[in-house]
């Protein structure tokens, strides 16, 4: 045996004898066989109590082939697991399995795994983990009244119809961040409950900006949610992935994020659409702009007042 088998057989056993401290994993072992008497050697065993009560044996064996194990593997494995009176088996290759190999363990109630170590996903598609980021962006427009009203009055650039006093404590730029924090928790409250992402939201807010409360002035805010997935080339697994049940066991490890820029980096793609609801197998991360303000002051500084909308993400 190749000392890489070697090493294929001790990890499968170290990944597996963490799964349950209470468990006695063996390895590289000797059980009887029913048929003959004799020992027969197996890559580990597992004495374990179902609900910490019923007796379960266990057996692994470790396949550290270049090519996908077939048919002929699965059977091969079926009559050692009724030769040693285990329970069920669990088959690890280090190169996956072929479609019919696959169907066959599950006539047989078999297991098929792969174990990765600090290794992408494989291609196939119930392999991929797709990670999620959401990013806010906020957008804001003048409503009403006509510009020409706010020009007379000597309001001519947006920083300085946000630092206006729309109550004895905030100004129009105090106003629309808090609010702005508040419908991003709603927001994200609600993606949590229903377990979508984040949907977008708006709100108006209408103040009186001169002695004249006649003259209202009326600004939009918009909060939109930029969606991005990271791509799986990215992606790290370390663990036990079952073709058996399509669950995984383990660890990953998402693209790094940048959280200074508008854009969370290289390894993450935008998606033009929010995707409706979460996939089965990911990982979403909301990144959050505490300092809307500060954003929104640098943004908007010495820039001409317009009706048209203006974005930025915060």
């Amino acid at each position: 045996m190749s000392e890489s088998s070697k090493q294929f057989e001790k990890d499968v056993w170290a990944f597996v004898k963490a799964l349950d401290p209470s468990a006695q994993v063996l390895f590289n072992c000797k059980v009887p066989d029913k048929d003959t008497g004799s020992l027969r050697q197996v890559d580990s065993w597992i004495n374990a109590k179902y609900g910490g009560h019923i007796p379960v044996s266990v057996l692994v064996s470790c396949k550290n082939h270049k090519r996908k194990l077939n048919v002929t593997h699965i059977e091969s494995f079926a009559a050692e697991v009724r030769s040693t009176c285990a329970n069920t088996g669990i088959l690890y290759s280090s190169s996956g399995f072929t479609r019919t190999a696959l169907q066959k363990a599950r006539s047989e109630g078999l297991n098929c795994c792969r174990l990765f170590r600090n290794e992408p996903p494989d291609i196939p598609k119930s392999l991929i983990f797709w990670a999620y980021s959401s990013m806010s962006q906020i957008a804001i427009s003048l409503v009403e009244p006509d510009i020409t009203n706010l020009k007379e009055k000597g309001i001519i650039y947006w920083n300085e119809l946000l630092n206006m006093q729309v109550s004895e404590t905030e100004t129009l730029l105090n106003c629309i961040a808090s609010r702005f924090h508040e419908y991003e928790k709603r927001a994200l409250n609600q993606q949590s409950k229903d377990k979508l992402f984040p949907q977008d939201w708006g709100l108006e807010h209408i103040f009186s900006p001169f002695e004249d409360s006649s003259l209202q002035t009326k600004v939009r805010v918009f909060g939109h949610w930029k969606t991005y997935r990271g791509r799986v080339e990215s992606h790290l697994l370390n663990g036990s992935y079952c073709f058996s049940n399509n669950s995984f066991c383990g660890t990953m490890t998402t693209p790094c994020i940048d959280t200074q820029g508008n854009h969370p980096g290289p390894a993450w793609e935008e998606i033009e659409k929010q995707p409706t609801a979460f996939p089965d197998s990911r990982i979403v991360m909301i990144l959050y702009h505490p300092n809307v303000e500060e954003t929104l002051r640098l943004h908007f500084e010495n820039k001409p007042i317009s009706c048209l909308e203006t974005k930025h993400l915060s």
